[in-house]
């Protein structure tokens, strides 16, 4: 996989790889030096904005479908599909993913602006990370 490595630590989520056609991998920086990444989602159409992916990674929620398919889902709807991370405890749920619509990159705007910003999200974030890495510095998540 083919990342950057210029890319700066705001952007821990973001590095673009290429994908099928008109869709690109979105990968994550997964130590604190920058040194490794993972594929988070998986042919994430290049219609979808870099800064929104960001953001609804703060307030969206993995959902594995009956499939066994795992998508980051908002609203009842769809966003990104993650890489098959073999985790054997994984619960899948009871619904299939027609059932459930892929959201359009406008609508996430629409949703994401009733948010708050990814900013103060990430500060958020950025906070509780630091007091469980005061608690213990096994506790931090990646």
């Amino acid at each position: 996989m083919a990342t950057s490595s210029t890319t700066p630590p705001e952007q821990d989520i973001g590095t673009a790889v290429l994908a099928p056609e008109g869709t690109r991998d979105i990968s994550m920086w997964t130590d604190d030096t920058h040194q490794k990444t993972m594929v988070k989602f998986l042919n994430v159409p290049n219609t979808y904005d870099l800064t929104d992916i960001k953001h609804v990674d703060h307030i969206g929620m993995f959902y594995t479908f009956k499939n066994g398919d795992t998508w980051l889902t908002l609203n009842d709807k769809r966003l990104f599909l993650t890489p098959d991370m073999d985790e054997p405890d994984t619960q899948r749920g009871s619904e299939d993913t027609e059932d459930w619509p892929i959201m359009s990159p406008e609508e996430l705007k629409e949703v994401l602006a009733k948010h708050p910003s990814y900013e103060e999200l990430d500060a958020i974030w950025q906070e509780a990370q630091a007091g469980r890495r005061a608690i213990n510095p096994l506790m931090a998540l990646t």
